[in-house]
């Protein structure tokens, strides 16, 4: 008995930003976006694209760091390395690597608790 199976692809979600713009790529978008005035709408725009970026499930051995971590950790490094310390962006993938050590480092205290 045959069975009927489609597959349909999803797209990259797009991100809306305040001047409404909307883009699948976060450099691109906020650099296009400019600077904002008002300090509480550029930190709820980050907030939210931070928030996405760590959101969801992850698994791994335990007393290792999750492989999500050590990627996030590699992109994030290497997108700020071609980022303007001064680029809207630039807070965003900072906070990124920065979470990512975290778990890293919390993998490694893991792992000396399980060992003693």
């Amino acid at each position: 008995m045959p069975i009927s199976i489609k597959v349909k692809c999803l797209l990259e979600p797009q991100l809306q930003f305040s001047n409404g713009r909307r883009d699948v790529d976060p450099r691109r978008a906020l650099s296009a976006a400019g600077p904002v005035d008002h300090r509480g709408l550029r930190t709820i725009r980050v907030t939210g694209l931070f928030n996405s970026a760590i959101s969801g499930i992850r698994q791994g051995v335990p007393g290792e760091p999750f492989p999500r971590d050590l990627e996030t950790k590699s992109k994030a490094e290497s997108i700020l390395r071609s980022l303007s310390r001064f680029s809207p962006a630039y807070q965003l993938y900072e906070a990124l690597k920065n979470y990512s050590e975290w778990g890293i480092e919390r993998a490694r205290l893991d792992r000396e608790a399980f060992e003693e």
